[in-house]
């Protein structure tokens, strides 16, 4: 959800991936797979990211305040007491 919600502010500034890297100062791979769901992006990256999107970091995490069995590990089931 962050990365494509990074790309859906991304598209409404008129940005490209080459346009953000260039003003973040990360690269063009990195940005590309942060979007595509396909790494974690630091918080300094993301600090960064939200700068040149001129929004809030809070805006960019929203969408998982929603859905947070995405992000938070699954408590499991404890076994069956065999007493």
């Amino acid at each position: 959800l962050l990365g494509a919600t990074i790309r859906a502010y991304r598209h409404q500034r008129r940005l490209t991936q080459e346009v953000l890297a260039a003003q973040t100062g990360l690269s063009l791979t990195y940005i590309s797979q942060v979007e595509r769901g396909r790494r974690n992006v630091s918080v300094l990256a993301l600090l960064g990211i939200a700068a040149v999107l001129q929004v809030p970091v809070g805006m960019l995490l929203q969408p998982l305040e929603a859905r947070p069995e995405l992000f938070l590990p699954q408590q499991a089931e404890a076994p069956p007491s065999t007493l």
